[in-house]
């Protein structure tokens, strides 16, 4: 293309404008008709071939050095060029690039300019995990780019961009002030290719395109950050709204997203907690954990201490021990930061540290401080955890039910089944009166209606006795039923007693066997001994002494007065197995130590006639009367001569 420009050596002349101009028009002609740009938006490098744009542009610039070359060296009469011929030369050439890529920008406009469709909203459940990934990568870009200088006032004397005799549109303009930019990085290299210096202008709109190149990294954290905010993925809203403020502390945008990205942690720690207590609802717990392990990782404080405290619980939050030790050293001073000022979910978790001692030294006194301070500001748990250290005297606080009922009631209210639970059985400890007790019963029924077994198990054991409520004894077997069809231990030997007895059920023997084994074979003393019954006398099962031997052995082991009482029977007899007095009287005595009449009375006819133990008709007669002051007949019947039976049999 070189040989379209004369450019033969002209003694006395000056340089030759003409073939400059040639050259400006076909820079403007391959930017204007040939805008390479990769997808970024940024300048091809013209020293790579990448089409005939790029090819034409360097013909030029190899032509005007040759010029300048020519020019100045073939003359040597010729004084060079002054800087301030160059430096019009220069501001002109800019000017033309700007004018052609405006003309660019007006022309393409109204195609730019057209709204693009919304983007479909991703599923607000979904977790877009390759957003973090976005996230990493527009923070390195950003990372990556060369500081910037501070930028300077606009040049006043850059002309404004035109299109014939009208004014560019605001938007149009808009297109082509970027499009200028963009030419005059383009503009900086060819004049470093000339040996020119940078001028000021040049400089100017340099910084500026590197500023939008900047601006179009952080716009990209924002569009990440607006959509994960849409979705409720607040980790990932955190962490790309904290990359933008990086780079810009007064985005408005950026930091009202922010806020709403904390709040909403502060949210997903406090339903995880809450979580706890709910295993039906596991699920959600687990999704919930997976959230709280990205935003520990991530490096938010309330994330890695909700880490700290529950991973031993929860294998979903399950980090490597030294990852344990950075979580309690990097979250804890932005947990005390954030609980400073009114986050009361960093103030809950801050009050479980201080009362466990986790990463600090254990302080109940401040953790009390913690835990009003959240419960105060409505923190549902920080109320429960409050109410239940001063219910049970925990840590060395005194104990103090009338606190205990006041943060429970207001637990209660907020919707904690726990809470509801936990104030009717304090209303119903002692004799605060039947206000009281009507009040235990509506906690009860509320909780039951929710699906506490806790609450349907004791709710019937009011209707059964009509404490509070109207006896109901069906009713009661209804909720018993429910409550044992959720694996309530309580609630099945309950049942099986009504079965036994035909309380509000019809009386079934072999279903009150069916339900004693239930809660027997988890260990409850009470079904053990009844179980042992029911093979002792036959009822609901053949008869069978060594199986009734041995649930009562098993329910007398773990202290069960009853049971003891009854396998001292099955010793004295030799019942099941082998026959030892001394054992019976052995286990008459545990029995009547803890009260039990039927006890009293063996022990003391066993020590009155002499039988396994030391005479001492003195001592077995005052057994034998204790018996009868708590109200059992055999042993006042015995007291009298003519009641007296060497060995009574078992009631």
């Amino acid at each position: 293309m070189s040989d379209h420009f004369p450019a033969g050596k002209r003694k006395g002349k000056s340089v030759p404008w003409q073939s400059f101009a040639n050259c400006i028009k076909l820079i403007l002609y391959f930017d204007y008709f040939h805008p390479l740009r990769d997808n970024g938006g940024h300048s091809m490098d013209v020293r790579a071939p990448r089409g005939d744009a790029t090819v034409g542009r360097r013909a030029c610039r190899v032509t005007l050095a040759k010029l300048m070359s020519q020019h100045t060296s073939g003359n040597r009469n010729v004084q060079a060029v002054t800087p301030a011929a160059r430096g019009r030369l220069i501001r002109w050439l800019l000017i033309a690039m700007a004018v052609g890529a405006g003309g660019w920008g007006l022309w393409r406009g109204r195609f730019e300019d057209r709204p693009e469709p919304d983007s479909p909203v991703p599923h607000a459940n979904a977790l877009a995990d390759d957003d973090q990934a976005s996230i990493a990568t527009a923070e390195r870009a950003l990372a990556a780019l060369p500081p910037l200088e501070p930028t300077p006032a606009s040049p006043t004397d850059l002309m404004p961009l035109s299109a014939g005799d009208g004014v560019l549109s605001r938007q149009a303009a808009r297109v082509a002030a970027a499009r200028a930019r963009l030419v005059a990085g383009e503009a900086k290299e060819e004049l470093n290719d000339l040996g020119l210096a940078e001028t000021e202008d040049a400089g100017y709109v340099v910084r500026e395109a590197r500023q939008a190149e900047r601006r179009k990294n952080l716009d990209a954290l924002l569009r990440l950050a607006d959509r994960a905010s849409e979705r409720g993925d607040w980790i990932a809203t955190a962490a790309a709204t904290a990359s933008v403020l990086k780079y810009e502390p007064a985005n408005t945008h950026a930091a009202a997203l922010r806020d709403r990205a904390i709040q909403g942690i502060d949210t997903l720690v406090d339903r995880y907690v809450a979580l706890q207590h709910e295993p039906a609802r596991l699920a959600e717990r687990k999704a919930d954990a997976t959230q709280i392990r990205r935003g520990a990782r991530g490096g938010d404080p309330l994330c890695q201490c909700a880490v700290v405290l529950y991973s031993r619980d929860d294998p979903t939050l399950e980090e490597a021990p030294d990852t344990f030790i950075r979580y309690r050293v990097e979250g804890w001073p932005g947990v005390l930061r954030r609980a400073g000022r009114g986050s009361r979910t960093a103030a809950f978790l801050a009050a479980r540290c201080y009362e466990a001692g986790i990463g600090v030294e254990r302080d109940m006194a401040v953790a009390l401080r913690w835990y009003r301070d959240a419960a105060e500001r409505g923190r549902l748990q920080a109320q429960n955890n409050l109410a239940w250290i001063y219910h049970q005297g925990f840590g060395g606080v005194p104990q103090d039910r009338d606190e205990a009922v006041t943060w429970y009631r207001l637990a209660a209210r907020q919707g904690s089944v726990p809470a509801q639970c936990s104030l009717a059985g304090l209303l119903l400890d002692g004799d605060r009166g039947e206000t009281a007790d009507a009040e235990a019963v509506a906690w009860y029924r509320l909780a039951a209606e929710h699906g506490s077994a806790l609450a349907q198990c004791n709710l019937a054991l009011l209707l059964m006795t009509g404490r509070g409520v109207t006896r109901d004894e069906p009713r009661a077997a209804t909720l018993f039923q429910a409550a044992a069809a959720q694996d309530d231990t309580l609630a099945q030997f309950n049942l099986g007693y009504l079965y036994m007895t035909g309380k509000g059920v019809m009386q079934d023997d072999v279903e009150a066997v069916r339900w004693y084994r239930l809660a027997a074979e988890k260990g409850f003393a009470a079904a053990q001994r009844n179980l042992g019954g029911m093979h002792a006398v036959g009822r609901g099962v053949p008869r069978n002494d060594a199986e009734a031997a041995k649930w009562y052995q098993l329910a007398a082991e773990q202290g069960d007065a009853g049971a003891q009482c009854n396998i001292g029977w099955m010793y004295a007899r030799g019942l099941g197995v082998d026959q030892d007095r001394v054992k019976a009287v052995n286990w008459y005595r545990q029995s009547a130590e803890r009260g039990n009449p039927e006890g009293l009375f063996m022990l003391g006819v066993l020590t009155v006639q002499g039988v396994g133990t030391v005479r001492d008709e003195e001592q077995g007669r005052r057994w034998i009367a204790e018996a009868a002051a708590r109200g059992l007949e055999q042993a006042r019947a015995w007291l009298e001569p003519a009641g007296r039976q060497p060995l009574p049999e078992l009631p």
